[in-house]
């Protein structure tokens, strides 16, 4: 049986998909990713993708080759100036072109391209179908177009910079400009719920017990103060340190118009007078 492999198809194939892997690394990682490099490195995919189909190593040489394949893609594509994070991202490229590669091989099985099976010398052997070049040329426009229109809207979303929470206490309702930080990982230890930083000149516009409890000393908690507030670790310039806060009535975010609930725990950042103009932090998680 006669068995046909189309070099510029196969090209085509492992280019696109070593391209939207590295993309999707590129993402995970929160690189900044040149066009230029990441085509250089697809094609170099591409063309190790079909001279693999020539030689063979045996299983323990072909994976060693295909580990070394997939860094120096990674290295092309997003090297900046650190091997760590190169072999980092190797593993992510590595992990994620395994999972693409199992969605491709569904795909297949969904539009007939395995028709079925024959015995051929006592063995099982699986007979594939044709799939039409203006098929897969269709296919791979979707994924294109989904791709960029979905890095479009991740990217209009991460554009929100600014938006306005609305908090309430037991003595009245605040509302503040609050800026978006993909940086406030910070969250409470226990329930693991994500923190809101007041600056100092917003924490002034609060009255009342529940500014008195955001100014809690770890060290001087007692009584009733230790059932209402958490002390959160936090890592500033100075160093680790614990900082107090304590959970409103209700909290509300708003990026556009609309204000939304969300249940999170409100702290004092005595580092910060603003946020660039902005009287809260937010994690980008809560949008």
């Amino acid at each position: 049986m006669t068995e046909y492999i189309y070099g510029d198809v196969l090209f085509i194939i492992n280019f696109s998909m070593d391209f939207i892997s590295l993309f999707i690394c590129g993402k995970i990682m929160h690189f900044r990713m040149n066009p230029w490099r990441m085509a250089l490195a697809a094609t170099l995919g591409g063309v190790y993708g079909v001279a693999s189909i020539f030689f063979t190593l045996g299983f323990w040489g072909d994976l060693a080759l295909d580990a070394i394949m997939a860094l120096a893609l990674c290295f092309v594509a997003h090297y900046h100036g650190s091997a760590v994070k190169t072999f980092g991202i190797t593993a992510i490229f590595l992990a994620v072109s395994m999972l693409m590669g199992g969605a491709m091989t569904a795909l297949y099985s969904k539009i007939g391209k395995y028709q079925t099976y024959i015995e051929i010398g006592g063995k099982i052997q699986t007979v594939f179908g044709d799939m039409p070049l203006w098929l897969f040329a269709f296919l791979a426009a979707v994924s294109a177009f989904l791709t960029f229109f979905l890095q479009k809207a991740a990217h209009r979303r991460m554009s929100a910079r600014v938006c306005r929470v609305r908090i309430t206490f037991s003595e009245g309702v605040y509302e503040f400009s609050a800026l978006v930080d993909t940086g406030n990982m910070a969250s409470e230890p226990v329930s693991g719920g994500a923190v809101v930083f007041l600056s100092e000149s917003a924490v002034k516009r609060l009255r009342g017990r529940s500014r008195e409890l955001l100014f809690t000393d770890a060290g001087s908690v007692e009584g009733e103060e230790a059932r209402l507030v958490r002390f959160i670790p936090v890592n500033t310039v100075s160093g680790y340190t614990l900082v107090s806060a304590i959970r409103p009535q209700k909290f509300e975010i708003a990026a556009k118009r609309v204000f939304e609930p969300r249940n999170v725990l409100v702290a004092r950042d005595g580092f910060s007078v603003d946020y660039g103009g902005a009287e809260a932090l937010v994690p980008h998680s809560l949008l």
